[in-house]
């Protein structure tokens, strides 16, 4: 009898407390569901928005201005970088809808696109380059919290491959050699802006190619892979710098840089006095000098008369006086900067510091000029 009482007792109570909830009626919302549709309302309104002032549609232009071809459907578009082959247009595409920034080659021809990427929210693709084959498409993305350089193929096919994973984040691809070696990039942060050279060769280990606590960007490689151009703010204003690239992945020594950037400019000033027609003369090659520098001696006193003697020079034999004394370059250093033998090194040598002798006495530099 006790435990029907109870029983009767707890059912009672449950029936109670079932008559003080509402009962919803066919076709009536809680506020949740309001306040969800309304959020999705609000947020529908911003896209249609942000799409009617930011789409854009891809054009094409001659160099006077004049519109050749419209390319694609409407939307928001960014980097866009037109295939070596010029039948295809990369660009970064996004999608309001899922917060994504994903990659897409568009067709110049019929306006066909395929994405090629599929980022998830919050971590978007940015700054696509080509490939000098127009096979590939590299860009940088976050995956899982890091910062990569990826490439995929630009039909579409396979999946993106990691190329390397940065240290930091915040990297801009700017440029694909044209022998498809190295892909260059830079990293921008407060006073340390670092340019890169990424080989696709070896261990993929990045080699640093310019650094500055000035701004650096936008690099591109000429097109036979001697030189990097980039622009630049360092002297406060914005200017377009060039530094050597021919040959950097062979330095593994860094002491070999001062004769390796020597050589390459040394080659660009024999190439243009060829040029303008300028001859050097004749030189004895196999003097062996046992010790150069002591064959000629100057005073501390003479090195105002030195500096200005330097311009009478021939400058075969000004470039060897600087290097060997005001450089301290070692003879074989010389003969790497130079392109020339050692021998001939030391000849040189042995004959400018002679001439520059002859010219601080107030004798006449005629024979070597």
């Amino acid at each position: 009898m006790k435990r029907d009482i109870i029983a009767l007792s707890t059912a009672a109570a449950l029936a109670t407390v079932l008559l003080f909830v509402p009962m919803l009626s066919h076709g009536q919302e809680s506020d949740a569901d309001k306040a969800k549709a309304a959020k999705a309302a609000a947020k529908a309104k911003n896209i249609a928005r942000a799409l009617e002032e930011n789409s854009r549609q891809l054009t094409l232009f001659d160099r006077q201005g004049k519109v050749i071809k419209v390319v694609g459907e409407r939307a928001i578009y960014n980097q866009p970088s037109i295939s070596p082959d010029l039948t295809r247009v990369a660009v970064i595409r996004q999608d309001l809808e899922n917060e994504t920034a994903d990659l897409w080659v568009i067709s110049i021809e019929n306006g066909a696109g395929t994405k090629l990427t599929k980022s998830k929210s919050r971590e978007p693709v940015r700054s696509p380059v080509w490939a000098p084959d127009s096979a590939w498409v590299a860009f940088a993305a976050q995956r899982d919290s890091y910062d990569g350089i990826y490439r995929v193929k630009a039909d579409g096919s396979g999946t993106e491959e990691l190329l390397y994973k940065l240290p930091g984040a915040g990297a801009v691809p700017t440029d694909w050699s044209l022998d498809g070696k190295y892909i260059n990039y830079y990293v921008s942060q407060l006073g340390d802006n670092v340019l890169y050279a990424l080989p696709l060769e070896g261990d993929r280990k990045p080699v640093v190619v310019a650094r500055s606590q000035s701004e650096i960007v936008a690099a591109r490689l000429s097109p036979d892979n001697r030189f990097l151009g980039y622009r630049s703010n360092e002297t406060g204003r914005n200017e377009v710098w060039v530094r050597a690239f021919r040959g950097i992945r062979k330095l593994k020594d860094p002491g070999a840089v001062r004769p390796w950037l020597y050589s390459i400019a040394h080659g660009i000033s024999v190439d243009h006095l060829r040029r303008m027609s300028v001859r050097t003369d004749n030189e004895v090659t196999g003097i062996e000098i046992a010790d150069v520098a002591s064959e000629e001696t100057f005073t501390p006193d003479d090195a105002a008369a030195v500096h200005r003697a330097l311009d009478e020079l021939q400058p075969v034999h000004r470039e060897v006086l600087v290097l060997f004394f005001l450089e301290e370059f070692s003879i074989a250093e010389i003969s790497e900067a130079t392109r020339c033998p050692e021998g001939t090194v030391k000849s040189r040598l042995h004959y400018a510091k002679k001439a520059l002798r002859t010219i601080i006495s107030g004798g006449v530099y005629a024979e070597h000029k």
